[in-house]
């Protein structure tokens, strides 16, 4: 089993606790929790933040992938087209005001 370090500022770490949040009731069935609690906050600066985590972790996990299915050699290869065509092997683009978060894989 691989573990991970998420490296994220204060900001990103309340994105992601009210993130979990909002999955978890809706998987729980409190959907009318779920969407009361996204529409009364002004979450757009939010949806952002959690957005570029979301790419940063996606962009990860995507080449770890191709990595493991013999589609590049490294991390650190050339993208290999068209095989890797896919928005998930793009660099995350930052769209909140934090910066990228970081993640790394714990061997």
């Amino acid at each position: 089993m691989s573990t991970y370090t998420l490296n994220l500022t204060k900001e990103q770490l309340r994105a992601v606790e009210e993130a979990a949040e909002v999955y978890a009731r809706l998987t729980m069935g409190q959907k009318e929790y779920a969407i009361k609690r996204t529409v009364e906050h002004d979450n757009w600066e939010l949806g952002k933040i959690v957005w570029d985590i979301y790419q940063v972790i996606r962009h990860q996990l995507s080449w770890e992938y191709a990595v493991e299915t013999g589609k590049v050699e490294s991390m650190d290869s050339q993208r290999k087209w068209p095989e890797m065509m896919a928005v998930s092997y793009d660099e995350p683009l930052k769209t909140g005001k934090e910066p990228l978060c970081t993640v790394e894989k714990v061997e």
